[in-house]
């Protein structure tokens, strides 16, 4: 009977959910760190300095592949690699700078779920793209979603917000969630193409580098590694580029559905951690109104993955 047990535990909650775990706390950490820098640092060169740690582990990445199983890319077409310096552009050298900027006017806990509704966007866009059939949970996920996000904003007009203009952290931060919808879109195609996990991460942190590195060129600003929220940002960069790392590797240890419910809990992490130690705003109606948003998240994440 003890065994029984055991093996149902472990089927729940295996090595790919404990993967998920890190990944999701790494990830939630470093949005903490990146809202931490965003107040005070440039957008543009934030985003370069925030992309480094993301680049280098792209690389390395790419290294132990080709140690351990003797592939790089893999086999992918012209297209697949354009996708895969599509998606890394549109989330990075487009969405990024974008992304901090919202968290300087309007805090984790307003950015954070509107970022994450990206999963909806991607599924609109493969409902415009290619004609994928929306199941009624994808509504319903919406609808959900939707009444979140109402409640959220009420929330924060109730409250002390981050900034005067914290509205406008609104718009910034749906753009940035509908690009990174067309990154998801993007890369799924990359990977159904012979684009291989590892190419995969060397391409984004290689393009999204040089793209950030031509703005900050154009922008005509200096980059300081050495100073608070330069560093703060490099740390950030390390904390997501680890999450990327140990996601990729749940993902191959148990199921979509499992690993994408852990994940799209950061929306919750990162919220609760930006209140304790950054003091932004979570009133009990905010804290509600999250607590339906992810639901919301929940519903969509498992339609899609089981293509109902």
């Amino acid at each position: 009977m003890g065994m029984d047990l055991k093996e149902k535990m472990a089927r729940v909650f295996g090595v790919g959910e404990a993967l998920a775990v890190i990944a999701v706390i790494c990830i939630s950490l470093g949005v903490v760190y990146q809202r931490a820098a965003a107040v005070h640092a440039n957008a543009i060169v934030g985003s370069f300095i925030n992309i480094i740690p993301v680049f280098v582990a792209g690389l390395i990445y790419l290294w132990l592949s080709w140690r351990i199983t003797g592939m790089t890319f893999g086999n992918p077409s012209r297209w697949a690699i354009a996708a895969g310096v599509g998606g890394a552009l549109s989330a990075n050298m487009i969405g990024l700078p974008i992304f901090l900027k919202a968290l300087s006017l309007g805090g984790a806990v307003i950015v954070t779920p509107i970022v994450a509704s990206s999963v909806i966007w991607a599924s609109v866009l493969a409902r415009i793209i290619i004609g994928q059939r929306l199941s009624k949970y994808v509504y319903l996920g919406f609808g959900i979603f939707g009444a979140g996000m109402i409640l959220l904003m009420a929330g924060q007009m109730s409250a002390t917000p981050l900034s005067a203009q914290w509205y406008f952290a609104v718009p910034l931060a749906l753009a940035v969630a509908i690009l990174y919808g067309v990154t998801m879109s993007l890369t799924g195609y990359s990977l159904a193409n012979g684009l291989s996990q590892s190419g995969c991460v060397a391409i984004n942190g290689i393009a999204s580098l040089a793209g950030l590195g031509v703005l900050v060129i154009i922008q005509h600003r200096p980059v300081t590694i050495f100073q608070a929220d330069s560093l703060k940002l490099i740390l950030a960069g390390i904390l997501q580029a680890a999450g990327l790392i140990a996601s990729t590797a749940a993902f191959a240890k148990t199921t979509v559905v499992s690993v994408s419910t852990i994940l799209v809990t950061n929306i919750i992490w990162t919220s609760l951690l930006t209140w304790a130690f950054l003091g932004d705003e979570l009133n009990p109606l905010m804290a509600i109104a999250l607590g339906i948003a992810l639901c919301g998240l929940i519903v969509v994440q498992y339609s899609r993955s089981k293509g109902r």
